[in-house]
């Protein structure tokens, strides 16, 4: 078997006989980041990068994250005679309220105050979707840190 120029055997023979262009010689040029690091692991290939949300802050204390012991403490911490924690309790958890107009048997000077301390808003409800028959409703609310939230 014969092999002639035109019709190579091999691909490295037909490699031989492509004619040579001026691009062929020029060096690979790698990309390189710019305006930032690439972290490599220890094996030395890039490690993969997530998007960091900014860090969320602990909520405000509440009357319901304490135990009357301590809304007991923290209503003299604050200057407040003892029982207007019970006061204030009493309110929350049987009468279902949080509206400081509503707290008759608190002094009216210092009801504002002590809902604003005891009571910090935690969810603001920012919209309210209703189906057409009212079977579904749906709710946007804004929580304290700003962050959004839906519910059926």
């Amino acid at each position: 078997m014969s092999t002639s120029p035109k019709n190579p055997e091999t691909p490295r023979a037909a490699a031989a006989q492509r004619p040579t262009r001026a691009d062929d010689a020029r060096p690979q040029v790698r990309p390189k980041p710019e305006g930032w690091k690439q972290p490599m692991g220890p094996d030395g290939r890039p490690q993969l990068q997530f998007a960091q949300s900014a860090r969320v802050t602990q909520p405000p204390k509440h009357l319901a994250d304490m135990s009357l012991e301590e809304r007991i403490a923290r209503a003299k911490e604050l200057g407040y005679p003892g029982f207007r924690a019970k006061q204030l309790s009493v309110h929350y958890f049987q009468h279902y309220t949080s509206d400081p107009s509503e707290m008759t048997d608190l002094p009216a000077a210092t009801r504002e105050a002590m809902v604003s301390e005891f009571l910090p808003p935690l969810l603001t409800e920012v919209r309210r979707l209703r189906t057409d028959d009212g079977a579904t409703i749906k709710f946007l609310w804004r929580l304290f840190d700003g962050a959004w939230w839906s519910r059926c």
